[in-house]
């Protein structure tokens, strides 16, 4: 009886010990869980800072490129209309090639593009990181059968 009593007790230790431990990876798995909604969460917010931070960089940089196009031709109409004014018996056409004219730079244009394409570049990084904990939070539902 005393071996009886002993085998008993043992599968009841042995029960309670993997109790236990089910209990402790359950809350291990509800912890890893909530930290990683905090993630998406905080990440989800991190990717609005860089959209919103990416649009007023590219929205200033193409107000300022327009600007100078704008101005760029309104200098330009100007310089030719007084330049030519009442010269219409000397072939002015001969002229505007022989003369050296403003010229339209494209860096300002370079720079918006390079601008535009580091920030996409950071933005899709920051969405990257997004889709990783996505991932993870995916891989925690499945693995351990948690909704």
């Amino acid at each position: 009886m005393n071996e009886k009593v002993m085998g008993a007790l043992v599968v009841l230790v042995s029960l309670g010990m993997v109790t236990l431990i089910i209990i402790l990876m359950a809350i291990g798995w509800s912890n890893q869980e909530i930290e990683l909604r905090n993630q998406s969460v905080a990440q989800q917010k991190a990717n609005e800072v860089i959209f919103d931070k990416t649009w007023k960089v590219i929205k200033q940089k193409a107000q300022i490129t327009d600007k100078y196009a704008k101005d760029f031709k309104d200098i330009y109409v100007s310089i030719m209309n007084e330049r030519y004014e009442g010269d219409q018996k000397n072939n002015p056409m001969f002229k505007w090639i022989q003369e050296q004219n403003p010229n339209f730079s494209v860096d300002m244009y370079k720079d918006l593009s390079d601008s535009i394409e580091a920030n996409r570049a950071e933005f899709a990084r920051v969405q990257n990181r997004l889709v990783d904990i996505k991932r993870d939070m995916t891989i925690l539902d499945l693995g351990f059968l948690v909704n």
